[in-house]
């Protein structure tokens, strides 16, 4: 199968996005493990608006990985746009 995991997790307070971290490189591992094809993306680390849609289309499942507190959007300076 053929995923694409989100990691969502930024710092914010007391938090550093480590749990969101943790868990989004425990399931890229275990999912590839089992023979999944998986390609990622780390919002913080920004990312190309029409690279993103080539991810979601080609993939079968989408895993986010976000803060249980994370009620808005995407972080704003994350999207480039060409």
């Amino acid at each position: 199968m053929k995923i694409l995991l989100i990691n969502g997790g930024k710092a914010f307070a007391h938090s550093n996005g480590e749990l969101n971290a943790t868990l989004h490189e425990l399931a890229r591992g275990e999912l590839a493990e089992l023979g999944h094809e998986v390609r990622e993306t780390v919002i913080v680390d920004g990312f190309d608006a029409k690279v993103e849609v080539e991810k979601q289309l080609w993939a079968d499942l989408i895993i986010y990985q976000t803060p249980g507190w994370w009620m808005g959007s995407c972080e704003e300076k994350s999207l480039r746009t060409q």
